[in-house]
């Protein structure tokens, strides 16, 4: 894309701000005005960025990137979009209206559609790392080199940054949709940030990788106001109208909406309540999967005809990512992840894939989805559905096991477990039968409520059940996350089990995840992840939340984080 910057003539006050100390001024960042600010020789540079309106890609036949030959090309100068910028920033410095400017630089940048760049090992190419789409290159160049070369050497890296890694663009990405997406990620840039904004620009993804039409359609009719993730689009919370909110409901305080989640909790609670969301999905087989899973995850594989929750463990018994196993057959198990991670772990299944394993994995993602029926009158629901008769009672189906069912013709595999810790099941179906089997449940019982990731992160965060990627990252070890029933040290070797035996021998984790609750009195306030916590006594920093909200049914603000000592 075309960033454009513009250089003054020499100011005198700031050839004399040199003279008298020997440095340079600090740089300046104008949110309001878009804009950063600095000197250069005696004159001031005015770096604008422009708005998703008027900002320009480069030309459609660079396809995206940046011809070698043209190293050194620039574009025209243009002030005319920039004028907003310029105007702004005269107020702050006054001297920019009376000095002539010297030059108008236009040159082309690399931008990926978030903004964030592409720092890892690819997951289409073998022992292929990118270094790429640097917004900032100078700025993060040294510590994205050290961040690389530590991958590299150890096989993991140093720590979490799962939002610079290029495994979070899939072939649904194409070059238009970024060269779309990327207008409101350079027009945004100088925008305040908020914790629940919504970015709608280039929505939803119409891709055969994506294939979503259908049950975005049924949402949106019942009010879904929906985010985004790895290309899918995700119900966050339900109006009580078929409207779309964009980002209008932005705000650092608790969200206006509070009233709806509220509502949301209380028809999973009381009756039933039923939610979409996207996931990962992988077909794992052949003679040697056992094996090849069971060397990957800290916990034991389950029986067949069970289901079982399985961490995938750094060398340093970090948490790389956490997986659910349904075992089909002796060799044949279902895998379900987080969506936002889909190439990133099956990129970490094949790297640690030995020459010669007799192991097949599928990536399904695209042509399987997931329903999840929660409350007490969830299973009578579902009952209501099947086209033969299976006992759906807690007594016979219990906890991480799962069934086959055939639900008004769609062909079910039934799981017992729940995320949110209230009663219910997951029914994962084929892809092209979501949105009808969405709208039969609700055929079947008007009185069924819909809920989103927001009265997920509700009820999950009052059971104090932690997120991966938000409260279980790679920063974090799986004894200091909470995660001992999962960790199975006698049941052979596995990645990260040396490392967890040191971490044990050595007297435990130095800090360990706790469940808070945040007196906030009157204020609508509620922590949303990263704010220190500190010793009342003391008042030092004793460590860190990872995830927060307005607890519904507690009627408090809940967090999640962790403690040193």
């Amino acid at each position: 894309l075309q960033h454009q910057y513009v250089i003054t003539e020499p100011i005198p006050e700031v050839k004399a701000y040199h003279e008298q100390h020997g440095h340079q001024l600090p740089v300046l960042r104008d949110l309001e005005g878009s804009y950063y600010l600095r000197d250069e020789g005696d004159g001031i540079l005015v770096g604008p960025y422009e708005s998703e309106e008027d900002m320009q890609l480069a030309p459609p036949e660079w396809k995206g990137t940046m011809p070698p030959e043209l190293t050194y090309h620039l574009f025209q100068g243009d002030l005319e979009r920039i004028m907003y910028s310029m105007e702004k920033a005269t107020e702050l410095v006054p001297q920019l209206e009376t000095t002539g400017i010297k030059t108008v630089l236009n040159g082309p940048t690399c931008w990926p559609a978030d903004g964030n760049h592409l720092v890892g090992p690819s997951h289409e190419k073998p022992n292929y790392w990118n270094a790429c789409a640097e917004s900032y290159g100078i700025a993060h160049g040294a510590g994205l080199g050290r961040y690389l070369v530590h991958w590299m050497q150890h096989g993991e890296p140093p720590y979490e940054l799962t939002e610079a890694d290029p495994a979070r663009y899939g072939a649904w990405a194409t070059p238009a949709w970024v060269g779309d997406k990327v207008k409101e990620a350079y027009g945004w840039n100088n925008y305040i940030a908020y914790f629940n904004e919504n970015r709608p620009r280039a929505r939803p993804v119409v891709h055969p990788d994506r294939p979503q039409d259908d049950i975005v359609a049924v949402l949106k009719a019942r009010g879904a106001q929906l985010g985004f993730s790895h290309g899918w689009e995700t119900p966050n919370w339900f109006h009580s109208e078929a409207i779309d909110l964009k980002n209008t409901m932005a705000t650092f305080e608790r969200p206006s909406y509070i009233n709806a989640i509220n509502k949301e909790c209380e028809q999973v609670v009381s009756h039933a309540g039923l939610a979409y969301w996207p996931f990962a999905h992988y077909r794992i087989s052949g003679a040697g999967a056992p094996a090849f899973l069971d060397r990957l995850i800290a916990n034991k594989l389950p029986a067949i005809g069970r289901v079982g929750l399985g961490h995938l463990l750094t060398p340093t018994g970090k948490v790389y990512s956490e997986l659910t196993f349904v075992r089909l057959a002796e060799t044949d198990f279902y895998v379900t992840g987080y969506s936002n991670y889909q190439l990133h772990d099956l990129r970490w299944m094949k790297e640690h894939m030995e020459v010669g394993e007799e192991v097949q994995i599928e990536d399904v993602t695209s042509k399987r989805a997931v329903l999840f029926i929660n409350g007490p009158d969830a299973e009578s629901i579902v009952a209501k559905l099947l086209d033969e008769p299976v006992d759906l009672d807690r007594a016979q189906f219990k906890a991480f096991q799962w069934r086959r069912l055939s639900l008004s013709g769609a062909e079910t595999i039934a799981v017992r477990m729940s995320f949110i810790g209230e009663h219910g099941l997951e029914l994962h179906v084929e892809r092209d039968q979501v949105a009808r089997l969405y709208e039969k449940l609700h055929e079947m019982d008007p009185k069924l409520g819909d809920w989103g990731g927001t009265t997920m992160n509700s009820f999950r965060i009052e059971k104090g059940v932690p997120l991966f990627g938000k409260d279980i990252t790679k920063d974090h070890d799986a004894f200091e996350a909470g995660l001992d029933r999962f960790i199975k040290l006698d049941k052979g070797d596995f990645i990260g089990r040396d490392a967890l035996l040191k971490v044990k021998e050595g007297g435990g984790p130095t800090r360990k995840m706790v469940k808070l609750e945040v007196a906030v009195g009157e204020e609508k306030v509620d922590c949303v992840g990263n704010e220190p916590i500190r010793c009342p006594e003391t008042g030092k920093v004793i460590g860190f939340t990872t995830s927060g909200t307005w607890g519904c049914l507690a009627g408090k603000s809940l967090a999640l984080g962790y403690v040193y000592g």
